[in-house]
């Protein structure tokens, strides 16, 4: 996978911390690594850079940004972006959007699941289009009771 032409961004032997590529995305673990942001909850395991790359004769190949966008009716939509419409919602305390994909992998809509315990996915559907396209609107909000997290920190619906 690594091109000739792609020029490694470093060395695993220089390193503060350890590096791997887990499904093509580069990781950092170690005492060095940031530990999540002032009033969350601290990360667990490693850190997901979002850059792809791979790890071949002991360089790092940097092979560009994981991106987190979808396509959907025609546009480029980023769930995080729904996702923090949500969650600066008073009320809502976590949320996870989700694109829904047919077996051909094509996106056939958007649903989301949030913990609320005052709000309805009808109000928080009304609230978000005051700032949304309807196009970005999931086709569902589940309302849940908590938002599981695996061992590395990620959430796990």
């Amino acid at each position: 996978m690594c091109d000739s032409a792609i020029l490694p961004v470093g060395r695993t032997d220089l390193t503060t911390c350890e590096i791997s590529v887990e499904n093509g995305e580069i990781l950092l673990e170690g005492e060095s690594v940031f530990g999540g942001y002032l009033g969350a909850e601290p990360l667990e395991g490693a850190y997901r850079t979002g850059d792809m790359g791979e790890i071949k004769d002991g360089y790092i190949y940097c092979l560009g940004r994981k991106h987190g966008y979808i396509k959907y009716k025609g546009h480029r939509i980023e769930p995080d972006e729904i996702k923090n419409a949500i969650l600066g919602l008073y009320g809502v305390e976590r949320c996870e959007v989700t694109a829904v994909k047919n077996a051909a992998g094509n996106v056939t809509g958007i649903t989301a699941k949030a913990v609320s315990f005052s709000l309805s996915e009808a109000e928080i559907k009304a609230e978000i289009g005051k700032m949304l396209p309807d196009y970005m609107i999931p086709k569902s909000i589940k309302i849940i009771e908590r938002i599981a997290f695996n061992s590395n920190g990620k959430q796990s619906l």
